[in-house]
């Protein structure tokens, strides 16, 4: 195959990106939403900029090895998120889908449809496939299942076990987020689960997750940031000694924090800009929405309903919401604030850039009484300034990820990826160096970390904004 041209790579994970929460927004609205529509007239917008620009019809997603792929090259931050598509594409045994550039916004609508329906699930089925199509007036898709494409090797493959973990962390949050939506019972059981695989994964691999989550930027009901929350609570508390079950506790609790969001209309949660005071207003009530949440459901640990009602708390009290008797937040739940608050911070957002962990680190500093004093020391203590994932260019051209810290603060160990050129280094290759210690004969020097997007603005301009705005992106 060959190689897609980088200007085409936003376009392509774009409609990627809606692709994948296309299934999530007819699960949760009637296909007449503004929402629906929406996401449709992107997915339609994308391919023809997508053929516009010079990529030949079709356009080719492939879906095997728990990723999806255009032209062999994986779409990785969509792929993410992707947990429920790739499986219902596991259980019909599709391993393609191809869009023509005359598909239309109604026919993407019925093939989702179709797709997701457990009733139509044999509609799939090589025999009859062609007459489902047909008798839903989808002619411009096309759907290759596994077998039909030569030389295809897609049941032998198993995908990245680091992916998997992060799927998982996703999709049952997704799931979770969905079923709050309905006003029905979460699976919290699950969500433990798969807290516990990644535990296990952090335990032999713990870069391998958190560069994943530099990847993951799709909107819906904040999940991504919630994954990512999750896995600096658990890769702190770690470091505090805290035993298996205390760290079970700790992740499940971060990742369902912001369950309450699932109860704020999509138009302020998703909304391009400012929030006017009635949309504050309604946003600010998403703790209280979390902890009544969680305690409708059956055995729930009550540290999680604490981390969901108090994360956006201060100990100099001018956080929300205001309790009606003063008490103390459980350290879980300080904990969570941190990572919550870092996180927003440290991450690329519609209407913001990333800042850099030092960055962040000054704006929480600076915000007088807003987090408990212990946990904030300590939190830095154990990211430090390049946590673990982190993507960094060397001075010399090469590209690495951080996957332990480092003699000091300034000097992580990191694995390098790429060469100067851009291209994969050979597994055989001597990857692991120390920043600043010799190695081959020269010392690698970090030119800049490329995780996220920056504003083009001077550091101060930055932090002064984050502290002088009041809706600064750590809602």
């Amino acid at each position: 195959m060959s190689e897609v041209n980088e200007s085409l790579t936003p376009m392509l994970k774009s409609f990627t990106n809606e692709l994948v929460v296309a299934l999530i927004n007819l699960d949760l609205h009637p296909p007449q939403s503004p929402l629906v529509q929406d996401n449709l007239n992107q997915l339609i917008w994308d391919l023809r900029a997508i053929f516009s620009a010079g990529f030949a019809s079709p356009l080719c997603v492939q879906l095997i090895g728990g990723q999806i792929r255009i032209e062999g090259e994986s779409m990785v931050g969509p792929s993410l998120q992707a947990g429920r598509l790739l499986q219902l594409a596991k259980d019909r045994d599709i391993v393609e889908l191809s869009f023509d550039r005359e598909v239309q916004k109604g026919e993407l609508l019925r093939f989702i449809d179709l797709l997701s329906s457990d009733n139509e699930k044999e509609a799939f089925h090589p025999s009859v496939l062609p007459r489902a199509l047909s008798s839903n007036g989808i002619e411009h898709i096309t759907v290759t299942l596994r077998g039909q494409i030569p030389g295809d090797s897609s049941s032998s493959s198993h995908g990245d076990p680091a992916m998997q973990d992060y799927q998982a962390l996703a999709d049952v949050l997704q799931e979770n987020h969905v079923a709050a939506f309905r006003g029905e019972n979460l699976e919290l059981d699950r969500a433990a689960g798969v807290v516990e695989q990644a535990l296990a994964h952090m335990g032999e691999s713990p870069s391998d997750l958190m560069a994943l989550a530099n990847y993951d930027d799709i909107d819906s009901f904040t999940v991504g940031h919630s994954v990512r929350v999750a896995l600096l609570a658990l890769q702190v508390a770690s470091a505090t000694g805290a035993t298996e079950d205390e760290l079970l506790r700790v992740g499940t609790a971060a990742l369902m924090h912001d369950i309450g969001k699932s109860r704020i209309p999509q138009e302020i949660l998703f909304k391009q800009g400012p929030l006017d005071q009635d949309e504050w207003a309604i946003m600010m009530e998403h703790p209280r929405l979390g902890a009544e949440i969680l305690l409708e459901q059956d055995k729930i640990d009550p540290r999680a309903i604490g981390a969901a009602f108090c994360h956006h708390m201060t100990p100099g009290d001018r956080g929300y919401p205001q309790p009606a008797l003063p008490f103390e937040p459980s350290g879980i739940s300080k904990l969570v604030r941190v990572c919550d608050v870092f996180e927003a911070l440290t991450s690329v957002r519609p209407y913001k850039g990333a800042m850099t962990p030092v960055e962040a680190f000054v704006v929480m500093h600076r915000e007088e009484g807003g987090f408990d004093p212990d946990w904030l020391n300590f939190f830095e203590q154990i990211i430090g300034i390049y946590p673990l994932g982190t993507r960094l260019k060397m001075e010399s051209g090469e590209e690495a990820v951080v996957t332990a810290h480092g003699p000091t603060i300034s000097q992580p160990q990191v694995r390098l990826l790429l060469d100067p050129q851009g291209k994969p280094l050979p597994a055989s290759a001597d990857q692991i160096i120390i920043v600043g210690e010799e190695a081959e004969g020269r010392k690698f020097c970090i030119k800049e970390i490329t995780s996220g997007q920056r504003p083009e603005t001077d550091e101060e301009a930055i932090i002064d904004q984050a502290i002088s705005t009041p809706q600064h992106p750590c809602i």
